[in-house]
């Protein structure tokens, strides 16, 4: 184990300690949500807290300050052992791993959710190739680190459910955001392939395709936003 893996392992052992009284309970849904600190997956993690699931999500940062948006709900939640949080980086699949593999020790992965990304924070009609190369590898990449990494634990267990959130800026190029755009229409036709071909293992793959949604990152935008809503009703 290298020398960061080592470093996120230690950060998460009261989440290993955590994961030996739960599994007493038997088989317990588990749901995993990358960019679920806020905005569409933090409302969708608290539909599947009612659920009764575990959650579990990933962040780069992992200190409090990082989760200010954080209601007192979801503060129980955590207090209560059912929404955890590990320092990982979708850019970076070793940390996916281990974080997945920490997860799978509180509950049964039936749901891998890969719904982290990075959109641009102002609109130029010259290309914004420093900001470009960076959504690829967030949205694009992030997302087969997070696939793969969830696969190795579906593979061993004949069954599982990934999805993930791409956008309607997947069905056409719009001004402005052609990197977001692009990655957005990989995603949606990469997951529907990929469900052809992991249907007969018993995975099956969702693409979703939202609108317009109250996030940070569209509270940047300083254009007219069509049937605007709120993460609570996208998710």
């Amino acid at each position: 184990m290298n020398q960061k893996s080592s470093q996120l392992d230690l950060e998460n052992q009261e989440n290993i300690a955590q994961s030996k009284i739960v599994a007493k309970n038997g088989h317990v849904k588990g749901i995993f949500i990358t960019g679920a600190t806020r905005g569409i997956g933090l409302s969708l993690a608290q539909i599947y807290l009612k659920q009764n699931y575990l959650v579990g999500t990933c962040a780069r940062q992992t200190s409090e300050e990082a989760f200010t948006e954080f209601s007192e709900e979801i503060q129980n939640y955590r207090k209560n052992h059912k929404f955890f949080i590990y320092q990982a980086d979708v850019r970076d699949l070793s940390s996916l791993q281990l974080a997945l593999e920490q997860f799978t020790k509180l509950a049964k992965l039936e749901i891998l959710v890969a719904n982290a990304g990075i959109a641009f924070q102002q609109k130029k009609a010259w290309p914004q190739f420093k900001i470009s190369h960076e959504i690829i590898d967030v949205n694009i990449h992030g997302l087969l680190n997070t696939f793969e990494a969830g696969l190795d634990i579906f593979k061993q267990q004949n069954f599982g459910h990934l999805v993930a959130m791409s956008s309607l800026a997947g069905y056409l190029g719009l001004p402005g955001v052609s990197a977001y755009a692009a990655s957005k229409a990989f995603i949606r036709y990469y997951c529907e392939s990929l469900s052809l071909d992991l249907s007969q293992h018993n995975i099956f793959v969702t693409s979703i395709c939202p609108g317009y949604v109250k996030t940070n990152l569209t509270k940047k935008n300083g254009h007219y936003m069509p049937f605007l809503v709120s993460a609570d009703k996208a998710a």
